[in-house]
């Protein structure tokens, strides 16, 4: 059997990525033209069959057949690869800025754990406290000091007092005929 000279022609140097998945191609269809052969007629292929598969897999349109689909191959192998990566990377940054938040917060609570940002929380709770007995207190105040208000205008008009009630009951009503 001569000589193949398939991987010449379709692999141009040991970094031809497309030639080498060119060259896969063609011995795939080689192992399907053998298994074609033995399944049909119950034996190997003769020389003169190879001979004829070789003259037609050597023809420039089947070397540029099995170049154009190795394009496509190493192509969706690329995409492939790259969307692993890009969605890998994804997760990596998304748990390492998980962790920056975690590292801050932790760093947060540690200084909140120590005697001095005990003694913070319990400053600004006791400044709460303050500021909100004295908001209650201004308003106690401010309503007793209104109810006082009314109540000594009240008085100085005479309304609304038993004073008022009696005067009404003791003066003489006019008769209706």
């Amino acid at each position: 059997m001569p000589h193949n000279h398939v991987y010449e022609r379709l692999v141009a140097g040991p970094d031809d990525a497309v030639g080498a998945f060119a060259y896969v191609l063609y011995k795939q269809h080689k192992v399907a033209f053998v298994k074609n052969v033995f399944d049909a007629r119950g034996r190997d292929p003769t020389d003169e069959e190879m001979e004829i598969f070789y003259q037609q897999i050597s023809l420039q349109s089947q070397l540029d057949g099995y170049r154009q689909r190795a394009q496509v191959l190493a192509a969706n192998f690329l995409e492939d690869g790259l969307a692993e990566h890009i969605v890998r990377i994804g997760l990596e940054l998304q748990e390492s800025d998980f962790n920056r938040r975690l590292d801050r917060i932790e760093g947060k609570l540690d200084g909140k754990r120590s005697f001095w940002g005990w003694c913070a929380e319990v400053s600004a709770n006791l400044l709460i406290n303050i500021v909100t007995i004295i908001v209650i207190g201004t308003a106690v105040i401010g309503y007793k000091s209104l109810a006082s208000f009314n109540s000594a205008t009240e008085t100085r008009l005479d309304l609304g007092t038993d004073r008022t009630q009696q005067k009404s009951e003791s003066s003489p009503q006019p008769k209706v005929p």
